[in-house]
């Protein structure tokens, strides 16, 4: 089954944070939050789709029965579900009463925020792993008061002087509370269900390591001993993004820190980014960012 090729609709993060039976609060582009989900009778939820979103619930009240990639699971209280954006997802049934905490997040807000540590945190929402936990009082307490102090951060987001950093932090609290307690509590998957999401870890991981010095799909492709096409197919089926677009978001995020962050000129930046010389540099950070880099500084220090 697991190798069988599913087709899906695709739910869109917009289309999740419009609809009203779900009432997730999003203050924060490509994020959203509710500490109280209850009942929801959601057609899009009730076939099988796939998102552009993660998605993490705990089940506080009741019982949700739901499908991951054709795996029938059944959350009681205390229950934890990682869901990735690609993984075949399908709500089966949920109680009248039943009351959940639950947050999603894009992709793209994810990479802009943990790039550097994403792949760490994120092993847990590889199908590598089973999606359902179940956790006990005090670790179940503990996640549904990070979502409620996440939640307060976000009403917060655009009116406290610092925000966006408290939002941030506290939204890595409850990745690095899971990453704790995926020790304690993840369970591996069949070894060949997640053949190819090992290959698309492999290959992010490689581009964290060598972006600076390497771009070219296809020497990556040679380190990882698959074909160009493959990687690039494999990619795209997992993230929804080609094996070129990962490349050119490391690339961007790591410009976009340095000009933030760094007193290094636009010219030192383009040299420590292997690029050929400044102006190339300047359409290259132009085309993915919508600014040049000089302006992009600007704007970041008006802040």
């Amino acid at each position: 089954m697991a190798g069988k090729k599913q087709t899906a609709n695709i739910y869109r993060h917009a289309e999740l944070v419009q609809d009203t039976e779900i009432d997730l609060r999003s203050t924060v582009p490509g994020f959203a939050v509710n500490c109280n989900l209850q009942f929801m009778d959601i057609p899009a939820l009730r076939n099988n789709f796939r998102s552009d979103f993660l998605g993490i619930i705990l089940v506080v009240k009741g019982t949700l029965t739901i499908s991951i990639n054709l795996e029938e699971h059944v959350m009681e209280p205390n229950s934890l579900l990682l869901a990735t954006p690609h993984a075949l997802k399908q709500v089966i049934s949920m109680d009248n009463d039943a009351i959940l905490c639950g947050l999603s997040a894009t992709v793209d807000f994810m990479g802009k925020i943990f790039a550097d540590k994403l792949l760490d945190l994120m092993n847990y929402f590889s199908t590598k792993y089973c999606p359902h936990w179940q956790l006990d009082n005090k670790d179940a307490a503990t996640i549904a008061a990070t979502f409620s102090m996440i939640l307060h951060r976000t009403e917060e987001y655009n009116t406290h002087t610092y925000g966006k950093e408290l939002f941030y932090h506290s939204f890595a609290t409850l990745l690095y509370e899971l990453g704790g307690m995926g020790q304690k509590y993840a369970k591996i998957n069949h070894a060949d269900f997640s053949r190819k999401e090992n290959l698309v870890m492999a290959f992010t991981s490689l581009v964290q390591q060598h972006f600076r010095q390497q771009r070219n799909v296809q020497a990556f492709a040679e380190q990882l001993h698959v074909t160009p096409k493959y990687l690039t197919e494999t990619v795209k089926e997992i993230t929804g993004k080609t094996a070129g677009e990962i490349i050119d978001h490391f690339v961007i995020l790591e410009a976009k820190r340095m000009l933030s962050d760094t007193p290094l000129s636009i010219l030192q930046i383009a040299e420590e980014l292997n690029f050929s010389d400044q102006s190339f540099f300047g359409k290259y950070f132009k085309r993915f960012a919508g600014h040049s880099p000089k302006e992009y500084r600007q704007i970041q220090r008006r802040y």
